[in-house]
């Protein structure tokens, strides 16, 4: 049991260093073309697709 949580811990702290890179990448992307709702808005819809894929992205690189 030690190793799947082991394992488990793994992937969620590089799907959060991997999600929270992806979310900076995008706000100094749309920074200066948008104003403070429509980041809010875009944001709003793009925070569960980056982390889903930040999971996801975290499962093959710890799997191999």
């Amino acid at each position: 049991m030690g190793g799947v949580l082991k394992q488990t811990f793994k992937i969620m702290s590089l799907s959060f260093f991997l999600g929270a890179a992806a979310m900076v990448a995008l706000y100094l992307a749309i920074d200066p073309f948008l104003g403070r709702e429509d980041k809010e808005y875009i944001f709003s819809l793009v925070v569960w697709p980056v982390g889903y894929a930040a999971v996801m992205i975290s499962i093959m690189i710890i799997d191999k």
